[in-house]
């Protein structure tokens, strides 16, 4: 009879995690934003399908869980990536803009804590280059618009 409902309890603790991994799943491949997350060692922990493209058209390759971000050689020696992830794993929290193939992202790392361990970093990435260039545009108007009256 025990080994019974330590079956079903398994059984239902599988079914549990299944769901909260689809709901998961869903939940961040809902977002219009590029979303991963890495280990300390630089290894992809999970990553929505906004992010499979980024990464594609930065690594030439689609993503994999584990797929270290070391695999290009600019990773390294002062390389923005490196330095924001290193300042990350020492606890900073840090939103900059990053420029890459034309386009503008926004972009937010938060070190992920397992208790007070830091255990790697999460990072979205939202492109606002439209959102740029307009702010562009109407300084352009501005100042086309002074200079006509000088």
């Amino acid at each position: 009879f025990a080994i019974c409902r330590d079956v079903s309890q398994k059984r239902a603790i599988e079914e549990a995690l299944k769901k909260n991994e689809a709901n998961l799943k869903a939940l961040v491949n809902n977002s219009e934003y590029a979303i991963w997350a890495i280990d300390i060692h630089f290894n992809l922990i999970v990553f929505n399908e906004q992010y499979a493209k980024f990464h594609y058209d930065f690594y030439g390759q689609y993503p994999e869980k584990g797929f270290s971000l070391t695999h290009k050689p600019i990773f390294y020696d002062g390389n923005f990536w490196f330095q924001t992830y290193q300042s990350c794993f020492k606890g900073e929290k840090i939103n900059t803009e990053f420029l890459f193939n034309n386009a503008v992202y926004q972009l937010s790392f938060m070190p992920i804590r397992q208790e007070e361990i830091i255990v790697g970093v999460s990072v979205y990435a939202q492109n606002i280059t439209e959102r740029k260039e307009a702010e562009q545009s109407i300084i352009n108007i501005k100042n086309n618009l002074e200079e006509s009256q000088d």
